[in-house]
């Protein structure tokens, strides 16, 4: 296990604590402090505590990191420094990364997240163990381990950027808490800390109700089926659009939040503070990143070719004219030259029986999401006219395209049909 030791009262009484039951617990323990040069003493500070470290049998390490000097520096901070205790932990093949987190930083961490609108999500504070991190003093407040400390005679440091007002948390430690305890009594911190533990109970129970309803309305293009989301209880609701937008890469705010239930309520399209679009048309809720890009330019596929219009590869072969759209190859049965181009206005495709529709109809019909229309790829004779909406049309053998064999592949299974009827 690798103790990560500040040289604080909370980190030194868990490094001289866990020295007291190695033994009895067959704990191999080393200890890491990281010098983030964010003051002229710190440099000496970490070297103090690898003294330390060492008077007590325990090997010991000094990482130097730097912390960004723009945005927020306590995240900056946290962040650099758990990726280099992370990396330690890995160089030396130790299986658990221990942190000094106690009941009153758990306090501290409901306060300001609730005083912020946090939900149940972030009322669950600080987590006691989260992938190989744990916190075993999570139960422990900041007065006992000052008391442990005195008690064993043992040095700490006071660092005097926990005293900054600028920093949020410096007033809640220091102002705010201290002021719960004297009207609530001084066992409020450990009651602050226990809500939070019920709080992740009741989360985890939650999120994974969440997980399963997010899984049975997510449909095959990643959208949402509306009527189901519209159904389920607020609590499950806002939950499922969380993972349904963090699946998309994105950290939702509760603005966001809000945006998708508009969506929902109104089903019209809604805008997120990422840039991105919540769009609601038959009967689902997609997420679009980014504006669609213009669609590409017309290419040509002739002989032995082959065209890359993504997410669909299109390709040609002379000894046996075909072209291939995702998992479905087609055999084209028209010797001449083939243009993939993009839809334009007035393209029209004619039936089997003779009647001309709309590509735009066509595509309505087909269900193709609206901003992906305008680039859907068609193909298109000498002559320009639309023999196929690659995937869509023709439901029936068209003029100059016939498809003698289709194969497509999915979930394992071999579909085959041998007929002059496209599929």
């Amino acid at each position: 296990m690798l103790l990560a030791v500040s040289g604080g009262v909370d980190s030194s009484a868990l490094m001289v604590a866990s020295t007291l039951i190695r033994e009895d617990l067959g704990i191999h323990f080393e200890v890491a402090t990281i010098d983030h040069g964010l003051r002229l003493e710190s440099a000496s500070e970490a070297h103090a505590v690898l003294d330390r470290a060492q008077a007590l049998g325990l090997t010991a390490h000094v990482r130097r990191v730097n912390v960004p000097t723009s945005g927020n520096l306590e995240a900056g901070a946290r962040s650099v420094r758990y990726q280099a205790l992370e990396d330690l932990r890995s160089q030396r093949a130790l299986t658990w990364i221990a942190t000094a987190h106690t009941a009153s930083d758990q306090a501290e961490t409901v306060l300001m997240r609730l005083g912020r609108g946090s939900a149940l999500r972030g009322a669950r504070g600080i987590a006691a163990r989260k992938g190989r991190i744990i916190r075993p003093l999570l139960e422990l407040v900041r007065e006992e381990c000052v008391g442990f400390v005195h008690s064993h005679g043992i040095p700490y440091f006071s660092d005097p950027m926990n005293l900054e007002p600028r920093f949020l948390r410096t007033r809640v430690r220091h102002e705010l808490l201290p002021r719960f305890q004297e009207v609530l009594g001084a066992a409020a911190t450990r009651h602050l800390a226990s809500f939070a533990a019920h709080a992740a109970e009741d989360e985890a129970f939650l999120a994974g109700l969440a997980q399963a309803a997010l899984t049975r309305l997510t449909l095959e293009n990643g959208s949402l089926d509306a009527a189901g989301a519209r159904a389920l209880h607020p609590a499950l609701q806002g939950r499922v659009f969380v993972a349904w937008l963090e699946t998309e890469g994105l950290q939702p705010e509760r603005a966001d939040l809000n945006a998708v239930r508009e969506a929902l309520l109104h089903l019209k399209d809604q805008p997120l503070d990422s840039g991105a679009l919540v769009r609601a048309t038959g009967g689902t809720l997609r997420l679009e990143r980014a504006p669609p890009p213009g669609p590409p330019k017309s290419q040509r596929l002739e002989g032995e070719g082959s065209v890359l219009w993504a997410p669909w590869y299109l390709v040609r072969s002379d000894g046996s004219p075909a072209l291939e759209a995702g998992e479905r190859r087609f055999t084209l049965l028209h010797e001449g030259p083939v243009w993939v181009r993009a839809r334009r206005p007035g393209d029209r495709v004619q039936g089997a029986d003779g009647r001309h529709r709309k590509v735009q109809d066509v595509l309505v019909d087909a269900r193709i999401p609206r901003e992906a229309r305008a680039s859907w790829p068609l193909l298109c004779d000498a002559a320009d006219r639309v023999m196929w909406v690659i995937g869509v049309w023709p439901q029936t053998s068209g003029p100059g395209l016939g498809v003698a064999c289709v194969r497509a592949l999915r979930k394992g299974v071999l579909l085959s049909a041998t007929s002059e009827r496209s599929l």
